[in-house]
């Protein structure tokens, strides 16, 4: 099953182009890249799809595929899922990998003779990058026109260029197609196109059956057709809101219109005919009585189209009239008329100069804050600006994480203003008592609780901190106290023992003499002989040893105690025991200076593993560490800081520290609980907000502008606008004065060029009978009446029905001619309008209504019967228009006065923008020369300065058109212009895009102006 062939919304009812679905490309765009990407994202819509899943087609592959057969379908497919939301659809797609439309690569393996598997094997999860390379790989195998591709998903194109790729070697659009494609095609399906006005036609040998009729009983509710024209230039005045019906009948099915007499209906309806008349579309006029008809038919022939318009009477029409009419028309298109390519070339210029002012239109009409329109954002901006304080306000805020929206900016606004107010009564955001923990805040919800129980957590761990503060200085003092002490004792006895041992020696020298001196064994075996007959001798080999025993003494404690280096040599005689001596009594003495270091350092690093057991203050230690791990605990556990402390400090001097600074937060906490009050509200407050709210008001802290409100929406529509600028917006005349400068030329040569297109037409379809059906064609253009030229006649509306509509594609008929004589052939029309329609029943007009997917009902207000056409078509649904609005005040023949209530409307969207430009400049003009939205002999202008002196009276448009009107309506722009230059008024032009970049350089300029 070719479920994914030819699949163009201008030729299929059950597809539509994703562009189609919202108004805001970006949305769309966002929706395609995320799906692209393989990301689950939603586009949300109003277009009556029906709730399913369905495959999403992307991107979009035209080309020829028979003589004049055209091959379109996408070449990878996404499965989305389309569930109700209220009145809106969700799109929703939820990351499912793409496939290959395998019925295109089915086709052109077939078409080409060689394999294109290799699509097949492309990645499931492709990326952009992906995609594209891909595309031109195929362009490239195809032979194809480059790769028609942007950063965003295109429009898909209309069937006048679709034609002309049919003609050449076809492209792949970057468009997207979504629908239930699977429902309505059986097989390959083909379609032909014809240059001709006539509606596109499949192919008799497709399978597919033709749409089925409207029923009888209903008119379906259509919306979002494919565009019909390729210009909206039809040569008449039309004002703001005929200039938007016109321009909606391109792609709106049904529209209502109500007025009363005189306020343009039927001068809008002749304007839409004759613009569908210069785009070579067909359309069907039915009135009650043939008086409406004629007065139609007059504003037809004003135009210069009377050949194109044919008034069907009853009874039935004089057929000998009626035949040598059509003789007439061919006859007279046998030269083939040339055409006129300096119109067309005009043609196509007034067309891309409309496009750019209609794009100016649009880019300042869409609404990009709430109701703000670009007009009413640069109003707010100018409020408020402040380059010196927006700048500061960049250097410490970034635009991440804003959207810049109404809602947020009302949020913003909301919140910034009650911060600023508290933060004037209490520096909040540096207040001592932000180091509370912010859940108290939230934890009470009543203050008076919330305050006594934070003082009484202050006091009671003050209290406790302060306690063990002081534990841990008494251990500090005592341990070093006791440190000290003990390195000063052993001084004390090693210093007595080294010099007691160090006068004996000396003295028993003195005493004894050289026997003393010499301890060598020889000497001393000697001694232990004569000490066997001499008690002297005796005495001193026992003093010898004695002193020698105190030496090995003194040496073992110094290694045992070890408090400092020294190394006791070799000893062969006491004289160098006592130069040992005198040696250690000096290390001794120089350590004894390094105590306080000493102890220093050890009451530094001082814990239970690091003190010296030798003072017992271990057991002691541990407890001190363990009082203080609870307290840290306590701490935490009550959480009164929003900090966690932390209790892994190892000694004494630390924790001590930790304490002093634990002890300095309570005490500040304790000086400045008299703010709790106030600051309970600010914290309820603060922690409220938003992320988006907080950065805002800490980034207000750092830079204090002078104005908290001022920098922040200088700041906030800076950057709204810097997001929403597109390059469309106008800013100055300049196409505007070049399109009114070829109106005339073009209005005037427009009627020729439309009658040599429509003959044309004509003469084709004409020798198109004549190679089909001889006689025929010899019965009514070139026999004399006869009876077979009657049938022929006859004929021709049943069996030739597109002939007739070549020669007069503007059909006028009363309903019972449209009943008795027209075919009932759906889709014959490309419009159907209703004049009077008040004075028509809906039963009457069944028919005429079946004969056009596009109806415009025209009808006077409050003249409508239950069973009138009017009332029928409304409950339907279809778009109303009111004409009577203060736009066609300018209209020749229309004057109809402007109430309060237009009035307001008229100016709504560029009243914040004048109020401000008024604003500055009332500092160099009194107030009084100064009028805003003052309407002149009925034409609405924002601003008007009447300076003093003989100076001309100065009309300020504040973006001009743009903003006035539902659509931008050049001519009768250049009809207000006129009038109000005839009235003495100067004309200066404000574009709020130049107020935006420029605002001084702007102010300036206009000052200037006025003062001349």
């Amino acid at each position: 099953m070719s479920k994914y062939l030819n699949s163009l919304p201008a030729y299929r009812t059950d597809f539509c182009d994703i562009t189609d679905l919202s108004d805001n490309k970006a949305d769309v765009s966002a929706f395609m890249s995320a799906v692209l990407n393989g990301q689950s994202a939603e586009l949300r819509h109003t277009a009556q799809l029906p709730a399913i899943r369905m495959p999403l087609g992307f991107p979009v592959l035209f080309m020829q595929k028979g003589n004049e057969e055209q091959l379109v379908a996408p070449l990878f497919l996404w499965e989305v899922e389309v569930t109700e939301a209220g009145v809106n659809r969700i799109i929703r797609y939820n990351g499912k990998p793409a496939k290959v439309n395998s019925e295109l690569v089915h086709y052109l393996t077939g078409q080409y003779g060689e394999s294109f598997d290799w699509l097949r094997q492309s990645p499931q999860n492709l990326s952009e990058n992906q995609l594209k390379t891909l595309c031109i790989q195929l362009s490239e195998k195809l032979e194809l026109l480059d790769i028609d591709y942007e950063e965003e998903i295109r429009t898909l194109p209309n069937n006048a260029l679709l034609y002309a790729w049919s003609k050449g070697k076809g492209r792949i659009h970057w468009s997207g197609l979504l629908g239930d494609f699977g429902q309505a095609v059986k097989d390959y399906v083909s379609f032909s196109y014809s240059p001709s006005p006539s509606a596109p036609i499949v192919q008799e040998s497709s399978p597919v059956s033709p749409p089925p009729e409207p029923s009888t009983s209903q008119v379906p509710k259509k919306s979002n057709l494919s565009p019909i024209c390729e210009h909206h230039f039809s040569g008449m005045e039309t004002d703001p809101l005929q200039t938007a019906a016109l321009r909606d009948i391109n792609t709106q099915a049904d529209m209502l219109f109500y007025g009363s007499a005189g306020t343009g209906k039927t001068y809008t309806l002749v304007a839409a005919l004759t613009n569908l008349l210069t785009n070579k579309r067909r359309a069907l006029v039915v009135a009650k009585n043939e008086t409406d008809l004629k007065k139609i038919k007059r504003q037809i022939e004003q135009q210069g189209l009377a050949e194109l318009a044919l008034t069907i009477k009853e009874p039935f029409y004089n057929k000998n009239d009626f035949a040598t009419g059509l003789r007439n028309h061919y006859n007279a298109g046998k030269n083939n008329y040339e055409q006129n390519n300096e119109v067309q070339i005009l043609l196509n210029k007034n067309k891309r100069q409309t496009n750019v002012l209609n794009e100016g239109h649009k880019a300042l009409n869409r609404h990009i804050f709430g109701d703000s329109t670009w007009s009413g954002a640069v109003g707010h901006f100018l409020h408020n600006h402040a380059d010196q304080e927006r700048e500061l306000l960049d250097s410490q805020l970034s635009v991440r994480g804003y959207q810049f929206k109404y809602d947020e900016y009302q949020q913003l606004d909301k919140d910034l203003m009650k911060c600023s107010e508290l933060y004037e009564t209490l520096n909040t955001l540096n207040h001592p008592l932000e180091a509370l923990n912010p859940d108290i805040f939230q934890r009470y919800e009543d203050m008076e609780e919330a305050r006594q129980s934070t003082v009484g957590h202050i006091e009671t761990l003050s209290n406790e901190a302060k306690a063990l503060y002081h534990e841990h200085i008494g251990m500090i003092e005592s341990y070093g106290r006791h440190l000290y002490n003990h390195y000063q004792s052993h001084y004390e006895l090693t210093q007595t023992h080294a010099q007691d041992l160090h006068d004996a020696i000396s003295d028993n020298a003195t005493e004894y003499g050289e026997d003393f001196k010499d301890t060598g064994t020889f000497k001393n075996t000697r001694l232990r002989l004569a000490g066997l007959f001499s008690k002297q001798k005796r005495q001193l080999l026992d003093r010898k040893k004695q002193l020698q025993d105190e030496f090995e003494l003194l040496k073992k404690q110094h290694a045992k105690t070890g408090y400092f280096n020294f190394s006791f040599g070799e000893t062969g005689d006491f004289e160098s025991t006592e130069r040992q001596l005198e040696d250690y009594q000096e290390a001794l003495n120089d350590w004894k200076k390094g105590i306080p270091r000493l102890v220093g350092a050890s009451v530094q690093n001082l814990n239970a593993g690091t003190a010296y057991a030798q003072i017992g203050y271990q057991e002691k230690l541990k407890t001190v560490g363990s009082d203080y791990k609870d307290f840290i605990s306590k701490v935490n556990d009550i959480a009164l800081f929003e900090e966690f402390f932390n209790s892994d400090d190892d000694t004494l001097l630390k924790r001590k520290k930790y304490l002093e600074i634990l002890l300095d937060k309570l005490e500040i906490l304790q000086y400045n609980v008299r703010d709790f009050d106030i600051f309970y509200q600010w914290k309820r407050h603060w922690t409220g907000l938003g992320e988006n709210s907080q950065r805002l008001v800490k980034a207000m802290t750092r830079v204090r502008p002078s104005n908290w409100k001022a920098a922040f929406e200088s700041w906030y529509f800076h950057h709204l606008l810097n997001r929403e600028y597109v390059p469309s917006l106008p800013h100055n005349n300049a196409v505007f004065d070049d399109y009114t400068e070829e109106q005339n030329t073009l209005k005037a040569q427009l009627p020729n060029k439309v009658k040599a297109d429509w003959f044309n037409i004509r003469n084709q379809e004409i020798s198109l009978l004549k190679q089909q059906n001889s006689g025929m064609f010899n019965d009514l253009f070139v026999k004399k009446a006869t009876a077979s030229q009657s049938s022929s006649l006859d004929r021709l509306f049943e069996d030739r029905f597109e002939l007739l509509l070549s020669v007069y594609p503007l059909i006028l008929a009363t309903p019972e001619v449209v009943n008795k004589l027209l075919p009932d052939r759906p889709g014959a029309f490309d419009l159907v309008a209703f004049e009077n329609a008040h004075e028509l029943s809906y039963e009457e007009s069944k028919k005429a209504l079946r004969q056009s997917d596009r109806r415009w009902i025209m009808a006077a207000p409050n003249l409508s019967t239950s069973d009138s056409l009017p009332n029928y078509v409304e409950q339907k649904g279809f778009r109303k228009y009111e004409l009577n609005t203060p736009y066609s005040a300018i209209q020749i023949s229309m004057a109809p006065r402007i109430s309060a209530a237009e009035k307001d409307r008229l100016f709504v969207q560029t009243s914040l923008f004048a109020d401000e430009i008024a604003k500055i400049i009332g500092k160099d003009f009194p107030s009084g020369q100064i009028k805003k939205q003052q309407m002149i002999d009925d034409i609405p202008v924002e601003l008007v300065v009447r300076p003093a002196g003989n100076n001309k009276p100065v009309a300020i448009l504040c973006d001009s058109f743009f903003t006035s009107s539902p659509a931008a309506a050049y001519s009768w722009e250049r009809q207000r212009r006129t009038a109000l230059t005839k009235q003495g008024y100067k004309i200066y032009d404000c574009w709020s895009v130049n107020w935006w970049k420029e605002p001084e350089a702007e102010t300036e300029k206009l000052i200037d102006f006025l003062k001349i």
